[in-house]
């Protein structure tokens, strides 16, 4: 089957490859890897990349992975025009 996420091999975070996942543009079969891992002084993370080799699809996602942290916080974005839809926010927590 597949390795567990998080595995290590050599040191490195384990890639895990699903074959046979739903594609969904055509409904055939595609391949899914997936990996985890940790970002310092930020959280674990699971990168994920889908692949068909019917159509050709392809998806590539970033995902939060890891335990729901105790508390939060709230961040809030003014948005002025259309032109600040088109940009990516990053949010740097350093410890104080």
């Amino acid at each position: 089957m597949f390795r567990a996420l998080g595995d290590m091999v050599d040191g490195m975070d384990a890639l895990s490859v699903i074959k046979g996942s739903l594609c969904m543009a055509c409904g055939e079969s595609g391949d899914t890897r997936m990996m985890t891992t940790k970002i310092p002084f930020f959280r674990e993370i699971i990168v994920c990349s889908f692949e068909c080799d019917t159509c050709g699809d392809t998806n590539n996602e970033v995902t939060f992975g890891g335990e729901i942290q105790e508390k939060g916080v709230k961040f809030v974005l003014q948005v002025c025009d259309e032109d600040d839809l088109s940009r990516t926010c990053i949010k740097v927590h350093a410890p104080i």
